[in-house]
């Protein structure tokens, strides 16, 4: 009887925390994978995240990781982010981030055309704008294919609320269930 309590107080608690603590990523964060080769013929991977709140966009790249005859290696953590607007609008988000692979400085730019920017759960890399450059001059250069897919999308932040308020039901049902059999019981 105490356990079925503590494992009723235990779960409200974690709900209430899920929805008062749910600052990691907002409900406009979607989180995507991206493969992709260069007209070079080098070979580039990647995750990363976009927060879709507002007129504009933010990417967060964990990590690129670049197979070039020029560079090659991961870069880890491009939070470094410049929305610069060479495609701007509903129809395109630009991004351009700089990162270095040894002695090599690397200019990134990703321009991503969601279907629907309120509920963007898929992309299509917009090649025109899209490329990797190098400052040694040569290699790199336009994406000529891409594939990205979501890899998760946000929770919205009134479910915790709702699940909380679903199991606070319940276990006021179960209360007046209790009590009301307890009564009836005392009765006979």
């Amino acid at each position: 009887m105490r356990c079925r309590r503590l494992f009723a107080v235990c779960c409200l608690f974690f709900g209430s925390s899920l929805g008062l603590n749910n600052s990691a990523a907002s409900a406009s964060t979607y989180f995507y994978s991206m493969t992709g080769t260069l007209i070079d013929g080098a070979s580039v991977s990647s995750n990363f995240s976009i927060d879709w709140q507002g007129p504009s966009a933010t990417i967060d790249i964990s990590s690129l990781t670049l197979t070039d005859p020029v560079a090659s290696g991961t870069m880890s953590n491009l939070q470094t982010q410049t929305n610069l607007g060479s495609c701007s609008g509903p129809s395109c988000y630009f991004f351009h981030l700089n990162s270095t692979l040894g002695l090599v400085l690397v200019g990134i730019n990703l321009a991503f055309m969601p279907p629907d920017v309120n509920g963007a759960t898929s992309l299509l890399l917009n090649t025109t704008f899209s490329e990797i450059l190098f400052n040694a001059g040569s290699g790199g250069g336009e994406f000529t294919a891409a594939l990205v897919d979501v890899i998760t999308t946000p929770l919205p932040g009134a479910l915790p609320f709702f699940a909380t308020g679903l199991a606070a039901l319940g276990l006021l049902g179960w209360r007046k269930k209790r009590k009301h059999e307890a009564s009836r019981l005392a009765s006979v």
